[in-house]
């Protein structure tokens, strides 16, 4: 409870000493005072509070509304009214800046305190919320198929990008909008709200026996296998429905809920070639490609100008390279050559052996994935899917140790440059999080501030550096690192 800082907004000497004294025997000794607006600014840019105990008349030209509304365009903070007003303008004016409490002077001891306590309580409980719900969406938004939650009475919530993909709804389309809406059946016995009850009634993970067609919003019918299942939320009850499309063959089937369906659903080859002076090589790993008839195999190469004939005359997305077949040295080079010459192909290296070292140099290199040439088909096809789906095909301690060294690599060299003179504590601190990754959602946790507090800040840093957009700010980073 000591740790709590109060921030009390008030210009009459003898409220603000009844407050504090109050405050004091409540337990909350960390308070501070102010009385006007450029004041309350000032103290909670430097020092956030807690909590903000706010009165509406103050001397100046600006009130208490005011300097809500201002510190609400950077911070999420509560905020109670303490006042001796309460005309219906006034009102009006306090209920847009959605207050924990208003409570009228003379006040009573109980009565502040027991809204001060509820308004702490409640906001600590929110950001857990918030925080909570991230995680869930990050969660979903890396699965390998369609993912709708809603609430229990079938609102939706959050519809992750394969769902997006099938539906044809953007998840900023569908915040306002009924599962039904969203998702709509137009075969079987089934309609979306008995989908909802179904699984309302099941309680735990459901698989629904009949095949599902869906019209997509731009008219469409897909064929689709569902699962549902009811997910916990601490305080709420929440009903995910997982989805991919119905697999016309076995080889489809597998890489329905393992890859983004690049060629499933497009219905076209994946151009891929192979890179490496070992035909014998070649042919072994060629012969567990070809199982996939999604997959057409344009050439086999070795050198580099056979690489940028391959590519300039087929649509190529995907380039094979054979570790053991290359020079040391030599397959480093060929990444380079590739990722200057044609940045656009992504890039898979079969490899004989797990070797870190190596491994951690391919991601240094902007390599898509490795994997063992020893590997059975599936786990190879497995990976070429996954990389043209757009994620990495590492093993796990390779990733982590990656993130781990780059993270504390860019924190290094971000502190001991001269990038940073030209921002401010909080300028520095979203700029370090940027060349983590972090999205703005992400760095408002990180940092304990409003989302819109960190874009304030990144619209501050891009006037600074005189651009417009988070990618010229991480151009800008990695180009003063160099």
């Amino acid at each position: 409870m000591t740790n709590i800082i109060i921030l009390i907004v008030e210009d009459n000497k003898l409220n603000s000493q009844l407050i504090c004294e109050s405050l004091d025997r409540m337990g909350y000794s960390k308070n501070h005072v102010v009385d006007n607006f450029n004041s309350a600014l000032e103290f909670v840019d430097k020092t956030p509070p807690d909590l903000i105990l706010m009165d509406i008349m103050l001397k100046g030209l600006k009130d208490g509304v005011s300097i809500a509304i201002q510190i609400q365009l950077k911070h999420d903070i509560p905020i109670i009214y303490i006042t001796g007003y309460a005309k219906d303008n006034i009102i009006e004016r306090v209920k847009d800046t959605n207050p924990y409490a208003f409570i009228k002077k003379p006040f009573k001891y109980e009565e502040l305190k027991a809204n001060v306590q509820i308004a702490l309580s409640k906001h600590k409980s929110l950001k857990q919320k918030d925080k909570e719900r991230l995680e869930y969406e990050q969660a979903f938004s890396n699965m390998h198929c369609g993912a709708i939650t809603t609430d229990m009475n079938g609102s939706v919530l959050f519809i992750n990008k394969i769902a997006e993909l099938l539906t044809g709804f953007k998840s900023d389309e569908v915040k306002n909008l009924k599962f039904e809406d969203v998702f709509q059946i137009t075969n079987g016995s089934y309609n979306s709200r008995k989908l909802i009850k179904e699984t309302i009634q099941k309680g735990t993970v459901h698989k629904f026996k009949e095949d599902i067609k869906i019209k997509s919003k731009k008219g469409s019918e897909i064929t689709l296998e569902i699962k549902s299942s009811i997910v916990s939320d601490k305080d709420n009850n929440l009903i995910t429905i997982f989805f991919w499309e119905k697999a016309k063959n076995e080889k489809r089937e597998l890489f329905a809920t393992k890859s983004n369906r690049y060629s499933t659903l497009k219905n076209e080859k994946i151009n891929i070639m192979v890179v490496g002076d070992n035909s014998i090589l070649r042919k072994g790993i060629l012969s567990h490609i070809e199982s996939d008839h999604s997959i057409d195999i344009c050439y086999e190469t070795t050198t580099k100008l056979e690489i940028l004939e391959c590519c300039y005359s087929k649509a190529i997305c995907l380039a094979i390279l054979l570790d053991d077949s290359l020079e040391p040295d030599a397959i480093f080079e060929t990444i380079n050559f590739i990722k200057n010459e044609l940045s656009y192909l992504k890039i898979l290296v079969l490899y004989p052996e797990s070797d870190n070292n190596k491994e951690l140099k391919m991601m240094e290199h902007a390599v898509n994935g490795v994997v063992s040439y020893k590997d059975n088909n599936v786990n190879i096809l497995l990976a070429i899917h996954s990389i043209l789906s757009g994620d990495l095909w590492f093993r796990r301690e390779i990733l982590n140790q990656y993130v781990k060294q780059k993270n504390s690599l860019i924190d290094v060299k971000i502190k001991n440059n001269d990038i940073l003179d030209l921002f401010n504590e909080m300028e520095k601190k979203v700029v370090i999080y940027v060349s983590r990754g972090y999205r703005n959602k992400e760095i408002a946790l990180k940092m304990s501030r409003a989302e819109a507090t960190v874009k304030m800040h990144l619209s501050n840093i891009y006037k600074k550096l005189n651009i417009r957009s988070r990618t010229e700010l991480i151009s800008y980073i990695n180009s003063s690192l160099q």
